[in-house]
């Protein structure tokens, strides 16, 4: 009895000890759909000024797409409704009004009620305070929650890929991505590679090509727009004869400069239309140095969804240009460009 105790007890102590390593989890998976929220408040607090003001931050409608769609889909929980089916939701935002508290402040946690979870917790003095912290800081609250979910997709695709088309890359530009399983079509060009699921409706498509990089001012918004439409002109022809694919120019592409593993990379989103066709749809493009063969790679997703929300199909596909990776990296002392970071600890403050 004393030795059988023993053991329990000792496999006890691994299994706490594994928990608090990180390496085992006792934890529920998050639910819910990608890109919805749960914002948890008293009502005179969601139906006040910081309610409205936190809404209308995670309503504003995505840049990029050609039909409006909000970052978020928001459901408002009070308090005493907070309970275990709630809690497992993948994104969480909990506004507290208190007298006692000095300043504003949040705190940003991941895997709190649920694995693979985020949750935030805005507290301020009295309402105007906390709308006006909301404000301020809405930059950073998109970007942990939309980082947040593209992690969760990224993590998906560790296993789940088309190793073929994986493959396929390599041996022709030397560049690794990883693409969902159904992304099995593909088509090489001189320094172009198209991979497509090639579906009527839903459609996903990845293409990456390459340059020589000579200067620095060729990562202008306006020089990579112009890049783009001579590559996807020769090698993107579109169903009647004569017609391709273009950079539509009613709604400007918008850039935004990224950290991705600690080297530059540029992100471009826009609208892509077929000259000679009725086709169109979103894109993200993401423009990179391989400093080790000198030359600008760029990865892009684009979607086809006519009548459809086209939100989730392209965060979906978007999350495979982070599994990117390029040759060894050298010093390349031309690229003077300083990439941006948004670090999720300047949300805490």
């Amino acid at each position: 009895m004393k030795s059988h105790i023993g053991y329990w007890g000792i496999l006890m102590l691994v299994v706490l000890s594994a928990c608090r390593n990180g390496s085992v989890t006792l934890l529920p998976e998050a639910t819910g759909a990608a890109y919805s929220m749960v914002v948890v408040a008293d009502s005179s607090v969601w139906n006040g000024v910081a309610g409205r003001t936190l809404c209308t931050v995670l309503s504003a409608d995505i840049p990029g797409l050609p039909q409006a769609e909000p970052y978020f889909d928001v459901t408002y929980v009070a308090p005493p409704r907070f309970g275990r089916l709630f809690k497992s939701s993948r994104n969480i935002i909990v506004l507290t009004v208190d007298s006692r508290i000095p300043e504003a402040r949040s705190v940003f946690s991941r895997d709190f009620w649920a694995e693979s979870q985020g949750v935030m917790n805005i507290k301020a003095n009295n309402e105007e305070q906390l709308a006006g912290f909301i404000e301020k800081k809405r930059a950073q609250i998109l970007s942990l929650f939309e980082g947040t979910e593209q992690q969760r997709q990224v993590v998906r695709l560790q296993d789940r890929y088309n190793r073929s088309v994986t493959d396929s890359l390599v041996s022709h530009l030397g560049v690794q991505v990883r693409l969902p399983l159904d992304m099995d079509r593909m088509k090489k060009g001189r320094n172009f590679f198209w991979a497509s699921n090639d579906k009527a409706e839903g459609r996903m498509d990845f293409v990456a090509y390459s340059v020589p990089y000579t200067s620095v001012d060729q990562l202008t918004l306006e020089q990579i727009i112009a890049l783009r439409d001579s590559v996807m002109q020769v090698n993107i022809p579109g169903g009647p004869e004569g017609a391709y694919m273009t950079t539509q120019r009613l709604l400007e592409p918008v850039e935004k400069l990224l950290n991705v593993e600690g080297k530059y990379c540029k992100e471009i989103r826009g609208l892509w239309e077929m000259k000679g066709d009725i086709m169109g749809g979103p894109f993200v493009s993401h423009v990179r140095i391989d400093e080790a063969n000198r030359r600008i790679v760029v990865t892009e997703v684009f979607v086809y969804a006519p009548s459809k929300s086209k939100r989730n199909l392209l965060r979906r596909l978007e999350a495979s240009l982070y599994t990117v990776k390029l040759p060894d990296i050298t010093t390349l002392p031309e690229l003077k460009v300083t990439p941006e970071r948004i670090d999720s600890s300047a949300i805490d403050r």
